[in-house]
């Protein structure tokens, strides 16, 4: 009995592929990407109004971060720079990691209730939609913790 691997196709071969129209995606029940690229847009937009004084440590595809470089205590540990903000494009949602939420308390007490039930875990906030509201809850999240930054002395 010879060895069954050795007859199969190689991985180049052609194998019958899924028809995926521009613009969507071919998991059932997922966004449309032009949907979600249409969200990072818009949020990159208004993290960009805040570069000075925060720095863009990573302006990518898929990708913006916000960076303060004051070098900062954070608990107990000295950092050289801070994440204020991160920005990703997932396959699946747009997701904002917002490291205030994780060291100034008082930022939580300023988001309202809506936004707060939209975060995923402590800091991570999935977005697959985005209406008028929910960005206006954002923008008052993203200048609420740049406020706390300037008080504090972290940029």
């Amino acid at each position: 009995m010879g060895n069954q691997y050795a007859k199969s196709a190689p991985l180049n071969s052609e194998q019958p592929r899924v028809h995926v129209a521009p613009g969507t995606s071919a998991l059932p029940g997922a966004f449309a990407r032009s949907d979600l690229s249409a969200i990072f847009e818009m949020l990159t937009l208004e993290l960009r109004r805040l570069v000075p004084p925060f720095s863009p440590a990573g302006d990518f595809e898929f990708r913006y971060e916000l960076w303060s470089l004051k070098e900062v205590r954070l608990g107990d540990r000295l950092r050289r720079r801070s994440c204020f903000a991160q920005l990703v494009f997932a396959e699946d949602a747009v997701r904002l990691y917002y490291p205030p939420l994780l060291f100034h308390p008082e930022v939580r007490y300023g988001l309202k209730q809506e936004l707060l039930q939209r975060f995923n875990g402590t800091s991570c906030l999935q977005l697959r939609s985005l209406d008028r509201s929910c960005l206006r809850h954002i923008v008052e999240a993203l200048s609420l913790g740049h406020r706390i930054y300037v008080r504090d002395g972290l940029v």
